[in-house]
């Protein structure tokens, strides 16, 4: 009876310790935006070394950035069964590799953000699974020097801004038969010239975005408005000088008119300046104290107001870490007291079999003394 109790509480012991492990994920949090709202969990930090298996099913939009993930292939996300996922972000992390089929799991993926990576490999089949899959952004990741014969029959934009591609042709897009906008900007090794000639040749209806896609201006477009926009220009002048010579000698009689009327008035204004400077010098020295005190103000409001700042900062910092602090308590307890049970159980089991052991030894009269017998 004492090792079948024995046995329920290790049993206990252990079903207690796995749902712990499972239901609580302090790495996972759920990140309310207008779109999704409680459909966004956001799993970040380097203490994430894989993708969590516990996540609900019904989440569209799944937040992992500067995670200890490496690498990416066809059994990462088919754990966590993510049927409605339609939004993942795996930025400003340690990836280094995307496997073929790395996102088949995944059948509602509609965006895919790579970016700020160290993404070296990617397959060719990485994406070719994804039937919805339309935007793959893999921006800044500065060790992908070239990219394989990629294949996918919906992604529409492919962004690969910042990256060290020294080369690309129309091969490498062949496979992406949707595709729309090839973002190239900020790959220095890349000749841009010669690859947007070679995209409008083959593939027309791509708009591809390269270094120097906005070097042509209007006037290099238009030379020939331009020309004859300057020659009638230098025929105009010479007649608008000869219209303008006799409205100059009308106007010298009208200014000698002016000058005249000018010194009556000069006289006039000087008696007026001399009351104005008395007032503007008063005015400047109550301005000069209202100006002081408005800086006073202004330094005692900014003071506050950092005080404040600074108040709200501890109170949410003790917020944060508040219910981490709570949750690790309760975590702590109940798997401590059922170890404490669990020994108490153990001992008092061992205790009494050791009573009855030496018990049953005393009855027995074949254990007793000789001496005793005799």
């Amino acid at each position: 009876m004492d090792t079948t109790k024995m046995i329920r509480w290790l049993a206990l012991l252990s079903l207690c310790i796995s749902a712990c492990s499972t239901t609580v994920n302090l790495s996972c949090h759920t990140y309310p935006t207008p779109e999704f709202r409680d459909k966004c969990m956001e799993c970040s930090g380097m203490k994430v070394k894989a993708v969590p298996k516990y996540l609900p099913s019904s989440l569209q939009m799944l937040l992992m950035t500067g995670t200890a993930i490496t690498s990416v292939d066809n059994t990462t996300f088919e754990r966590s069964r993510l049927p409605e996922l339609k939004v993942l972000y795996l930025t400003a992390g340690a990836l280094t590799s995307v496997g073929a089929h790395a996102f088949c799991s995944l059948p509602a993926l509609i965006m895919l953000y790579l970016d700020n990576n160290r993404l070296e490999i990617l397959n060719e089949l990485s994406f070719s699974c994804n039937q919805k899959l339309t935007t793959v952004s893999l921006q800044n990741n500065r060790s992908l020097f070239k990219l394989p014969r990629l294949i996918s029959p919906s992604v529409e934009t492919l962004e690969l801004e910042n990256c060290s591609l020294t080369s690309i042709d129309v091969a490498t897009v062949e496979g992406m038969t949707a595709l729309k906008v090839l973002s190239l900007t900020g790959n220095r090794g890349l000749q841009c010239d010669f690859v947007k000639a070679q995209f409008k040749q083959a593939r027309p209806d791509l708009r591809v975005n390269c270094e120097d896609s906005a070097g042509d201006t209007l006037s290099s477009v238009f030379p020939s408005d331009e020309g004859r926009t300057s020659e009638k220009s230098l025929y105009e002048p010479h007649s608008t000088i000869n219209n303008t010579k006799s409205i100059i000698d009308d106007e010298k009689t009208t200014s000698e008119k002016s000058f005249t009327e000018s010194d009556f008035t000069i006289k006039n204004t000087k008696n007026i300046t001399s009351d104005e400077k008395h007032t503007s010098e008063k005015s400047l020295t109550e301005s000069d104290s209202a100006i002081g005190k408005t800086i006073k103000d202004n330094t005692d409001d900014i003071e506050r107001n950092e005080t404040d700042v600074i108040k709200n900062k501890e109170k949410d910092t003790y917020a944060n870490t508040a219910p981490d602090i709570w949750l690790t308590a309760v975590i702590v307890i109940i798997i401590v007291i059922p170890i404490i049970i669990i020994l108490v159980d153990v001992y008092r089991y061992i205790y009494r079999h050791r009573n009855s052991v030496q018990k049953s030894q005393s009855d027995d009269p074949s254990e007793q003394p000789l001496n005793e017998i005799a």
